[in-house]
């Protein structure tokens, strides 16, 4: 005797056939958002790091810069004009001196440097590579790191230094002779090509360069006419 349809009992729920199918559905999708937000996360941890090396490194490459632009400043320089009847005008007491390709120190009278009269230790200042480092000197001999080695790590650092001279517009009372090496007086303008190149500490695949010409703003004067 078979039992109507209607009274035929209709399993309940899903089967284990169908969790197992649901379930590694649900393992492919998680694994595949899993590894969208890994590289996403990568991807952002690149663009930031690229961003604070490239930050650092032009902070850097300002700060050089303005630096190097106050050479030769001298707040004295009044008294190193000639006028008619006085003593013999003083010399500006300051210098810029490239000394290595890597190395770059020069002097200018800064407001924590006294008066004007001479050099003051304050008034010392410049820059050099140290162990990947790049160093400013902020007083006579006390350097301090001006990067940050958890952050790039400093693979170059090149200064080529050039000048040309200026003939001034008024000439002497007396003609120059030709083998006259320091008459008549001219004008020099100097100047420095920066080149800094950078790596992330971390990466060392980012590579990161900045570089600038950078004019002293104080030019000097050199030779002098014959007595």
């Amino acid at each position: 005797m078979s039992i109507p349809s209607r009274h035929r009992t209709r399993p309940l729920g899903l089967s284990v056939l169908e969790l197992m199918v649901g379930l590694a559905v649900g393992l492919v999708v998680t694994a595949l958002g899993v590894s969208a937000m890994a590289r996403q996360a990568t991807a952002s941890r690149r663009v930031l790091l690229e961003a604070r090396v490239t930050q650092d490194l032009r902070a850097a490459a300002d700060l050089l810069a303005r630096h190097v632009r106050r050479a030769g400043h001298w707040s004295g320089a009044a008294r190193g004009v000639w006028r008619p009847g006085a003593a013999r005008p003083a010399t500006n007491p300051h210098t810029f001196s490239p000394e290595a390709p890597d190395l770059l120190r020069f002097t200018y009278s800064s407001p924590a440097g006294g008066p004007g009269e001479g050099v003051a230790t304050n008034d010392h200042f410049g820059f050099r590579l140290r162990q990947g480092i790049l160093d400013i000197e902020l007083g006579d001999g006390h350097w301090q790191p001006l990067t940050d080695p958890g952050v790039l790590r400093v693979t170059r650092l090149q200064l080529i230094p050039h000048h040309h001279e200026r003939m001034l517009p008024a000439p002497c009372a007396q003609p120059c002779p030709a083998a006259a090496g320091l008459c008549p007086p001219r004008v020099q303008v100097r100047g420095v090509d920066v080149l800094i190149d950078a790596e992330a500490t971390t990466d060392a695949s980012l590579h990161r360069q900045a570089s600038a010409h950078v004019r002293p703003r104080n030019d000097v004067l050199v030779g002098q006419c014959l007595p």
